[in-house]
């Protein structure tokens, strides 16, 4: 089964994903995590549809996924 979850470190995605880990008990997940930045507006995308990150951005961008990393206890 494959889940997606959105995560924007409010009580209320963490309440979901707390969901998911005691799903993960009983079912077999692959779970993927999304957190959306807006794009700054003097930012247009590529060719490729992505817009390129500022090292600003990118320390963001760093943080949420170490954030996500410790709230589901991963190494």
């Amino acid at each position: 089964m494959k889940i997606l979850i959105p995560v924007d470190f409010t009580e209320l995605s963490d309440f979901a994903l707390g969901i998911v880990q005691n799903l993960a008990h009983y079912v077999d997940l692959n779970v993927h995590f999304i957190h959306v930045l807006k794009a700054p507006d003097d930012h247009m995308p590529g060719e490729d549809g992505c817009v390129s990150l500022s090292k600003d951005d990118q320390e963001k961008v760093d943080a949420a996924r170490e954030q996500i990393l410790v709230q589901i206890h991963c190494p």
